[in-house]
């Protein structure tokens, strides 16, 4: 595929897996539809590349992991005619790992997404391809829900327009140095990332004052236009201008819908694992974690001595403990 489009790659220093698909399932595309479709071939190419670690997939568990081009793949052992196979998104996997210099090849009977190929755009690749353009600005969104399930609720033939916040829209939600984060909560962020999205494909200039339109997860979306010709939507002013895509839009938000600071409280009374403690340089300075274990075990009768000897010992200078 990379012959056919003229796309070179160069070995990274990091560990790294490449998914390749069996020579002979590049047939299924024809060369004038590869040769006609740069982009699409070159995102597809991104997919099947895990840039960081070497993927061990025979760990007996069904895994999770996403590529360089941001999309999830799901490993899973399934039974076909009785007999056991691993299945990366559909996939069955020939060879589970041929290592390579600093990496690991899995070896697959078809493409992970050959869909990208084989049919035409849906919203989401249209939509996928034009965040990766942006060098800034939607990393968060597009972390996020590469990492949720959303994107299953879009179809392929319909039409969709997405309200992405910008980063500087959840930033307003990161605690400075320690605290709750609501997007750290899996269930939470999946429902306000499915609320940003409605059927039908939008655009500014068409949006009346007062329209109300529902969104995927079933939430009212109120729009208002000012006399000064400012539109907003949930009291959320909307950035001006569209983002038109083949089969929807794109439209930007300076806030998150659907996000207060009452919910925000609510889900962290039921989520207190997922705090981060405050920032401590004693004992040990280089670690935070050693240093609230430490306090943990000071308070803790079983471990009273140890934590005496070590506090006398004056071990923190030469214990680093960074990353540890």
């Amino acid at each position: 595929v990379s012959k056919s489009v003229k796309i070179h790659f160069r070995l990274p220093d990091k560990p790294y897996t490449i998914l390749a698909p069996l020579n002979n399932a590049s047939t299924q595309i024809s060369k004038d539809r590869l040769e006609s479709h740069p982009r699409v071939v070159k995102r597809l190419l991104l997919d099947h590349v895990v840039l960081g670690q070497k993927l061990d997939l025979n760990l007996g568990a069904n895994i999770k992991f996403t590529t360089l081009g941001g999309r999830t793949v799901n490993v899973r052992n399934k039974k076909t005619e009785g007999a056991v196979g691993l299945y990366a998104n559909g996939a069955r996997v020939i060879n589970p790992g041929i290592d390579v210099s600093n990496g690991r090849l899995v070896i697959l009977e078809d493409y992970l997404f050959a869909e990208d190929l084989t049919d035409d755009h849906s919203f989401l690749q249209d939509m996928t391809e034009v965040l990766s353009y942006l060098q800034s600005g939607v990393r968060v969104f597009q972390h996020l829900l590469a990492r949720s399930n959303v994107t299953r609720l879009l179809s392929q033939a319909e039409s969709y327009t997405v309200f992405i916040p910008t980063d500087n829209a959840f930033q307003k939600w990161h605690p400075i140095d320690y605290g709750f984060y609501p997007f750290s909560v899996p269930e939470f962020t999946e429902n306000v990332l499915t609320n940003h999205f409605i059927r039908g494909n939008v655009r500014q200039d068409l949006i009346t004052d007062g329209q109300v339109l529902k969104t995927l997860g079933g939430l009212d979306l109120v729009f208002k236009k000012t006399p000064d010709g400012k539109l907003t939507v949930n009291g959320v002013e909307l950035i001006k201008g569209d983002t038109p895509l083949p089969k929807g839009n794109i439209m930007f938000l300076p806030d998150v819908l659907f996000v207060t600071a009452t919910i925000v409280k609510n889900l962290q009374e039921k989520n207190k694992d997922k705090e981060t403690p405050p920032p401590l340089t004693y004992p040990w300075k280089g670690s935070k974690f050693l240093s609230h274990a430490f306090l943990i075990l000071e308070r803790t009768p079983g471990f009273r001595h140890i934590t005496r000897f070590l506090n006398m010992a004056d071990l923190a200078d030469y214990v680093p403990g960074a990353g540890k």
